[in-house]
């Protein structure tokens, strides 16, 4: 099937201000990468330049109407998809939890699925690229909001080392496409540094 080429929309798509950490984690990491919740701000960019480089994407959501439409476009010999029933179960799986995962991309409703993803995988040895991320610490999942995010005047304060020795928020160029909180993405890691710089004007 032939596909429209891949264009980054971070900056006017509240579901993809993701894309320039997301990418960037693909070019720091290596092996198979999961993608927890598909969508086109995130499956098309890790189809394209995980294809590029010979990896493997496995992609599980649990909407089957939105997966089936994500799957039609996208699923090749290395692109899998996987419609997920219980996601507490399903990050509990054992050949989920013994892949040797590079990336992670969690992104799944509802929000607790995200935190069972956190708990059940943060310990590999891989990068985690998690969208929205201020909500965690602001409901009480995980992380410790200091100081809460008021705009791109005043971004507050969250820590994410309950779950993560590594990590760095990274917000969406003003002026945000979601107010007011942009929204943010975490890159975290228990085994690799996430203190990186990303320049959002060069996507």
């Amino acid at each position: 099937m032939d596909r429209p080429a891949f264009v980054f929309s971070h900056r006017t798509n509240n579901f993809a201000t993701h894309q320039p950490v997301l990418y960037s984690a693909v070019q720091r990491s290596k092996g198979p990468v999961a993608e927890f919740g598909c969508g086109y701000g995130s499956t098309p960019l890790l189809h394209k330049f995980c294809a590029e480089q010979g990896r493997p994407v496995v992609t599980f959501e649990s909407n089957a109407e939105w997966i089936d439409k994500i799957r039609a476009e996208f699923a090749s010999d290395t692109h899998w998809f996987i419609e997920v029933e219980d996601w507490e179960t399903i990050v509990r799986h054992p050949i989920v939890q013994q892949t040797d995962w590079g990336l992670l991309f969690v992104d799944q409703a509802p929000f607790e699925a995200r935190l069972w993803t956190v708990k059940a995988l943060g310990d590999l040895p891989a990068y985690f690229v998690i969208h929205d991320c201020d909500y965690f610490p602001e409901h009480g999942l995980f992380g410790t909001a200091h100081r809460k995010l008021a705009g791109p005047h005043d971004t507050g304060i969250r820590t994410y080392d309950d779950v993560f020795s590594s990590y760095k928020e990274f917000f969406p160029l003003p002026p945000w496409p979601y107010a007011p909180t942009g929204p943010p993405t975490l890159l975290a890691s228990n085994h690799f540094d996430c203190d990186i710089d990303i320049d959002f004007l060069a996507f």
